[in-house]
């Protein structure tokens, strides 16, 4: 991270992960950065310095989770994220980092290579249509 914001850091950090990806993700995080846990795909449970590291950055945890929200609520984040996000993927602007692309058939090689956290981005498995 540190070559790419010229050592910097991230001013927003979305993670899905938690576990122990804390101690890479507040090494990444900028001073004053955002950092916002939706998931924990790596477990919850924390050890280590994470309330230090953060107030030395001066930086904020925000964590969500869509599943104890309503369907109402749910419904109203999904219009928001295609009226505003949508278009900036559209345009350019958000680029998505595909690391690979599989298809449908090699399944399982795709998925030992996430398991392994060998890919940069995120791997696509292709349908291809009948």
């Amino acid at each position: 991270m540190s070559e790419i914001t010229k050592g910097r850091g991230a001013d927003l950090i979305l993670d899905c992960v938690g576990g122990d990806y804390w101690q890479k993700n507040l090494a990444s995080l900028a001073m004053d950065g955002r950092w916002v846990l939706y998931g924990t795909m790596g477990g919850g449970e924390v050890n280590g310095p994470i309330l230090s590291g953060l107030l030395r950055k001066r930086g904020q945890l925000l964590a969500t989770t869509l599943r104890s929200r309503s369907n109402e609520e749910k419904a109203e984040l999904v219009a928001a994220f295609t009226e505003k996000a949508l278009p900036l993927f559209e345009s350019g602007v958000f680029k998505p980092v595909v690391d690979s692309v599989y298809p449908f058939d090699q399944v399982v090689e795709a998925h030992r290579k996430m398991e392994t956290n060998a890919n940069k981005g995120k791997i696509v498995l292709r349908i291809s249509q009948a």
